[in-house]
């Protein structure tokens, strides 16, 4: 009997040996597919990342160049046009250029912050980032339009513009908020300036937009 189970036992070693040695190499062939799978998304990241840095120097030498050209033609201007040129073109290059350079730092470190995140969780990353410029983008030509009507104030209206774009890019505020901060902006663009001083004032404070007042949202004294 005990020759029986030895010679049984004796058996099954090498089929529990073979056993082993199977799920040995399977397992090694999945750790080797995980190490490839994550060596690809690390590949991919680096190109994005470097695509999204070659947009930044893009656009660094762009508004360098645009501020420039701005520069050189206020010098050569005189009197109304001097003040056409610097709504039009300075509006442009300062304010939406800063907008867009803004934006694309802000995804350089996003990307750098998101090296480590799952497939899934980064291409959610990415397309956020491309939303947020879609979104910033969608109100520049509104938002010239207005700011060219109220041309006699625009040391005030870059300075508001300035810090709704910082709300902005921080997400301080939404889309459809700053859209509303736009339309107050054209009702003040739509005030007679044919008015009395004192007449003018009373409309621009109706507004919320004097400056004198002082928003509670954000701290900021207009």
């Amino acid at each position: 009997m005990e020759s029986f189970t030895h010679n049984l036992q004796a058996d099954a070693l090498p089929a529990t040996a073979a056993a082993t040695a199977d799920m040995q190499a399977e397992l090694i062939q999945s750790l080797q597919a995980e190490i490839y799978r994550l060596q690809a998304d690390n590949t991919r990241l680096q190109t994005e990342n470097e695509a999204l840095s070659a947009e930044v120097n893009k656009t660094k030498q762009e508004t360098q160049q645009q501020e420039e050209k701005v520069t050189k033609r206020v010098g050569e201007i005189k009197d109304e046009d001097v003040r056409r040129v610097f709504v039009q073109e300075k509006l442009d290059s300062q304010n939406f250029r800063r907008l867009n350079k803004m934006a694309k730092e802000a995804a350089e470190d996003r990307v750098l912050a998101m090296q480590s995140d799952t497939s899934s969780a980064q291409a959610t990353v990415i397309q956020n980032l491309r939303n947020d410029l879609e979104l910033a983008f969608e109100v520049k030509e509104e938002w010239e339009q207005v700011a060219l009507s109220v041309n006699e104030d625009f040391k005030f209206m870059e300075d508001r513009a300035n810090a709704l774009v910082r709300d902005l890019v921080n997400s301080r505020i939404s889309l459809t908020q700053l859209r509303k901060h736009i339309s107050i902006y054209r009702l003040l663009a739509e005030i007679d300036h044919t008015k009395s001083s004192e007449e003018a004032s009373l409309a621009l404070v109706n507004t919320g937009l004097h400056k004198d007042n002082k928003d509670p949202r954000y701290g900021l004294k207009y």
